[in-house]
């Protein structure tokens, strides 16, 4: 399992404030998922400790996933980039080893 990093900038205040939950993170970076690559179930995620970001509108989240799924998670993250007419940045910061 690799634990990585990642922080979310939205330019919408409203929306950032909506998307600070697990089960919101997890069903963004699904759909995000499910649009490229067609499928949603075989992804299997853990959120964990979301925190504040570097800046307003942004925050940093955990996320867990299996090695093999690192390269897809990262490509969901970046198209994590229009929802509801708000921009979303998500870039991967740290990847660590927890398995």
């Amino acid at each position: 399992q690799l634990c990585c990093t990642v922080e979310l900038q939205c330019d919408k205040p409203a929306y950032t404030a909506s998307l600070r939950s697990r089960s919101a993170i997890k069903s963004l970076i699904l759909l995000a998922c499910k649009d490229f690559y067609g499928e949603l179930g075989s992804f299997p995620l853990t959120v964990g400790q979301i925190s504040p970001g570097s800046s307003i509108g942004s925050f940093t989240f955990n996320v867990t996933v299996h090695k093999q799924l690192l390269s897809k998670l990262i490509t969901c993250l970046a198209l994590c980039s229009t929802v509801r007419d708000a921009r979303i940045s998500a870039v991967v910061q740290t990847v660590s080893d927890v398995s």
